[in-house]
């Protein structure tokens, strides 16, 4: 029997993609490199294209070519920026975002129990009308296989039904004539005991927009966020970019900064009077040092900027600690206020470190992370949107939930997903086959 949710879309993408990890402190030296994968990405990477960035690190999801033009030598040139290639890409739309636009994923732990089942792992990003799911390419005949038993067509080759006229594309800059080439790719780990993330609650509410206008400061905040942003510490951001368009999730007060009203698509809440909770815990962060002032010109191509370094302290968490002590006070926020997101950020670097150097890296590697995070937040009525990189899982809950969420991945333990399966399945009333395949793929994951 399967477990097919109505109404899911799911659409598989031609284009192979590669995934490039550049830590934080290497942004400056690679701000470049950085800029022409943004540049470039329509004409090469026009299916789909991503850049995800946090306090860790920042993460390119783009075509093979793409990265291969970009990013060939920079592997051999740091052996702390990592590409890990080929991976194909899954649309998954569930036809309920309005106008206002994706302010749940309720597809999200419907589509990743049969694959984690499977031992298939996965990424996940969301964006502003559609969700992106990616499996490596060894894995992309098996899952489309798992995806048509469970009751969904795959669509290949077809747009699926988008807002286009709404959203924006980034102009298309003059290609140059040099080729692709290969790419360094990483072989899986083996799998091993993991040790527990440390979970920070980043600082100030975020909200996720569609691009309706081109504005010349997006490619800037990408590159640099820390300079065009202000502030004390660089924001979280993830830019979504597809044939169709756009879409950004950053914090409130820099698309206020950046964007009219006319050049983004949203559900208003970051246009509402007052600030309450943008800085509800913003003296628990560890302070940042700020890049230099003044106005930021474009790079050549094939060179280096010299920039000077934005980023102090060192990034180290304790496995099992919230960041964030005593002073989230983000109940006194309004939960309905839909649209405004906090973002819970899981740091799977002590994980990544058991892994023996080379073999890739835990989130990459490890199958069923996604249904963990999303069937213990989707059983307390808590939405989210999810944006995966090579070390961090970034979950994005309403801001009036973040303690609960904080809570609930906090205490979770293997003994209660024990009680809770022996309940489920030795009740004498009827039990949903989902939640019991959800519990019994959770309590493996725990004991893993």
């Amino acid at each position: 029997m399967g477990i097919a949710m109505r109404g899911i879309s799911i659409r598989a993408l031609d284009d192979p993609v590669s995934i490039v990890h550049i830590p934080v402190e290497l942004s400056d030296k690679y701000a470049s490199n950085i800029y022409w994968s943004i540049i470039d990405a329509p004409a090469l990477s026009d299916e789909f294209f991503n850049i995800t960035s946090n306090r860790i690190e920042i993460a390119i999801f783009g075509s093979v070519a793409l990265v291969a033009k970009q990013w060939e030598g920079a592997g051999a040139i740091d052996t702390e920026v990592l590409i890990n290639a080929p991976w194909r890409v899954y649309e998954i739309s569930s036809g309920e975002v309005g106008d206002v636009g994706n302010h749940d994923s309720p597809h999200l732990r419907y589509v990743s129990i049969p694959l984690a089942r499977a031992g298939i792992s996965i990424l996940y990003q969301s964006s502003y009308f559609t969700d992106f799911l990616l499996v490596k390419e060894s894995d992309f005949t098996r899952a489309s296989e798992i995806f048509a038993s469970e009751g969904w067509h795959i669509d290949t080759g077809l747009p699926s039904p988008r807002r286009q006229s709404q959203l924006f594309t980034l102009p298309t800059p003059p290609l140059t004539s040099s080729p692709p080439s290969p790419l360094r790719s990483l072989s899986p780990a083996i799998p091993i005991q993991p040790a527990a993330p440390a979970i920070t609650v980043l600082p100030a509410p975020l909200a996720c927009v569609a691009l309706v206008a081109h504005s010349p400061h997006v490619v800037e905040l990408l590159v640099w966020p820390e300079r065009v942003a202000g502030g004390c510490c660089r924001p979280f951001l993830s830019f979504t970019r597809t044939e169709d368009g756009a879409s950004l999730l950053t914090e409130t007060r820099v698309l206020r900064a950046l964007f009219s009203e006319r050049e983004v698509q949203t559900g208003g809440e970051i246009w509402e009077e007052g600030t309450q909770g943008e800085n509800y815990h913003e003296e628990e962060v560890r302070e940042e040092g700020r890049g230099g002032t003044g106005t930021w010109t474009p790079p050549p191509e094939g060179k280096r900027l010299s920039l000077p370094a934005a980023h102090g302290g060192n990034d180290q968490e304790i496995p099992i600690k919230w960041e964030v002590g005593g002073g989230l006070e983000v109940d006194e926020m309004n939960g309905n206020d839909t649209g405004r997101k906090s973002c819970l950020q899981l740091d799977l670097r002590g994980i990544d470190d058991q892994v023996e150097v080379g073999q890739g890296a835990y989130h990459l590697d490890k199958s069923g992370l996604i249904v963990r995070f999303s069937s213990l937040l989707d059983g307390s009525d808590i939405k989210m949107l999810y944006s995966s990189t090579f070390h961090t899982a970034n979950i994005l809950v309403e801001a009036g939930d973040v303690r609960r969420a904080k809570r609930l991945l906090e205490h979770v333990h293997v003994d209660h997903v024990e009680t809770a399966v022996e309940e489920k399945i030795g009740g004498e009333t009827a039990v949903d086959e989902m939640v019991v395949e959800e519990i019994a793929v959770e309590k493996t994951l725990l004991e893993v």
